[in-house]
């Protein structure tokens, strides 16, 4: 099944470039890889299962004719409610961890780790967490993270951006 319409609405607004997933029926063979990157589909992070993480934009997803290539068995959006940590998702904060109220706000902010795709620079990781009422603490280098200063409700929004991978 082939859910690029639900992969379109996935993505946040201000997102220029939609991640989904790709599931194969085998290993993808170069020649493809290159039909696909000269597509403008990118082809990220090969994740288990014949199952590749990927981002291309509306009208290179839309154009793409993935039914025409049997190696393909389907594309679908990165579920939102897989990228919550389940302790983030019940409001479980661990003892160890200080909960803090923002001056501004009133809210209690907490800190969190959250990971991006690939592709992101930090700068675009910083700007995501800010325009979702956070503030970056620091960048962890090499695996595309951030630690980040944030209202949990509105790190339950994240999730919905579409570069976000996982949020603990």
């Amino acid at each position: 099944e082939f859910q690029i319409a639900e992969i379109i609405a996935s993505t946040n607004s201000t997102e220029t470039e939609n991640f989904f997933l790709i599931q194969t029926t085998d290993f993808l063979k170069n020649d493809l890889v290159n039909d696909l990157k000269g597509n403008g589909i990118t082809l990220i992070n090969y994740l288990n299962g014949f199952v590749y993480l990927a981002s291309a934009n509306n009208h290179e997803l839309i154009n793409y004719k993935f039914e025409s290539h049997p190696e393909f068995r389907s594309v679908f959006p990165f579920d939102n409610k897989y990228k919550l940590d389940p302790n983030v998702k019940q409001k479980i904060i661990p003892s160890w961890l200080k909960i803090k109220n923002d001056l501004r706000s009133g809210k209690e902010i907490v800190p969190i780790t959250v990971f991006f795709h690939e592709k992101l620079s930090p700068e675009n990781m910083a700007k995501i967490i800010n325009d979702h009422g956070g503030k970056m603490d620091g960048a962890i280098e090499g695996i595309n993270a951030v630690v980040a200063l944030m209202p949990l409700n509105n790190a339950y929004k994240l999730a919905n951006y579409s570069a976000v991978q996982f949020i603990k």
